[in-house]
């Protein structure tokens, strides 16, 4: 089975400030002093209260997590059954919120990739060790566009993303890297992430919210199909949709609508219309996180109105969205999960004094801590 999560970035950072360095997309203000203090008394990076984590599992008891700190630099912590300390992957400077995409190919290796502050797509990887940052061709993108990365097989990448002038394009890596081409003649507003799920070597399907708010996608099977759109449900430019596949011949979308509730709709030999799960209510754009631990669960993730962070989950039919403990969170903060094990979830997040946070469920949800 495969299973695409969608979210992506970490990062490294002593407290650097400069231009708006301090104030996010959402609007949210870092305390300077409060960011002062906490870089003082701890050697872990700090980051804005948005910035998006990237959690990947190599194995099962061995997780690396990425973000793009507020000096730029991309940021790693290792858990191997104890976390390890945060330290930069290598030489390279980001702008802040940047995602980074993770992919591993095998257990051995992970790919990383990002938009550098030159606008064009920069990767590493680490193997035994950490390699220089290297440019993929010559296309650049708006500063902060989220790279989709999916590796459908051990030696395969595809790369996925919106141009400046609204374009999906994408690149490959199979021995060797293609330049950029784009995909159809669909247009989206610049920074609409694209969403890319791998169901099974030979497929893949994206989607992403066009600019009239329809969700479209596109498929490949051996050759690129025409976008088309995905029923009538409107969402805002931007927002992000989640995807994941509980088996080859199933997806389950989500995402935020205009009313606030989190809209879902599936595909199994045709597409069902979208429908509400549940009624509570999030702010336009929120990133919500879906994991299929099984191929009859799914449980979803996302920062509510009052920052706290809820979850639902279905098992046939949905259930109500519950709190996690009471930590708080920004708007629009999003929240990384994954699972090693049909029996374990872990969360990662941002809080809003710019220290990374996790918390995880083995039959039961543990307080928030920070990763120092």
């Amino acid at each position: 089975m495969v299973l695409a999560i969608l979210a992506v970035a970490a990062a490294n950072g002593r407290a650097v400030f400069g231009g708006s360095a301090s104030l996010d997309e959402t609007g949210s203000r870092l305390d300077r002093t409060l960011i002062a203090e906490i870089t003082q008394k701890s050697s872990a990076p700090t980051f804005s209260p948005t910035t998006p984590l990237a959690a990947i599992y190599r194995s099962s008891d061995d997780l690396d997590l990425f973000g793009v700190g507020l000096d730029g630099a991309v940021n790693r912590a290792r858990w191997d059954g104890r976390w390890h300390e945060w330290s930069p992957v290598f030489r390279g400077k980001f702008a802040q919120n940047t995602p980074i995409a993770a992919v591993s190919r095998t257990a051995n290796h992970i790919d990383l990739f990002a938009v550098g502050l030159d606008g064009a797509v920069y990767s590493t990887w680490l193997d035994k060790h950490e390699h220089e940052w290297f440019r993929l061709g010559q296309s650049t993108f708006p500063q902060n566009t989220s790279i989709a990365a999916i590796s459908r097989k051990p030696n395969s990448i595809d790369l996925f993303a919106v141009g400046a002038d609204g374009g999906v394009y994408t690149t490959w890596w199979n021995e060797g890297w293609q330049d950029w081409s784009q995909l159809g003649e669909a247009r989206f507003a610049e920074h609409t992430p694209i969403t890319a799920l791998a169901r099974e070597a030979n497929h893949i399907d994206l989607f992403a919210v066009g600019r009239d708010g329809g969700v479209y996608t596109t498929w490949w099977d051996g050759s690129w199909h025409d976008w088309f759109r995905i029923f009538e449900t409107v969402f805002a430019q931007r927002t992000p949709i989640t995807a994941i596949a509980r088996s080859p011949d199933h997806i389950d979308l989500f995402a935020v609508g205009r009313d606030g509730s989190v809209n879902t709709a599936s595909w199994n030999e045709g597409w069902h219309d979208w429908s509400r799960v549940s009624e509570r209510g999030f702010a336009q754009r929120t990133p919500v996180a879906a994991l299929a631990r099984t191929a009859n669960h799914i449980d979803l993730f996302a920062v509510g109105l009052d920052r706290g962070t809820y979850s639902a989950w279905w098992d046939g039919e949905w259930h109500e969205w519950f709190r996690l403990a009471e930590r708080s969170f920004e708007p629009n903060a999003p929240i990384t999960a994954v699972s090693r094990e049909p029996n374990h979830m872990d969360l990662f997040a941002v809080g809003p004094d710019g220290g990374a946070y996790s918390t995880w469920w083995d039959n039961g949800w543990r307080d928030w801590f920070p990763i120092e």
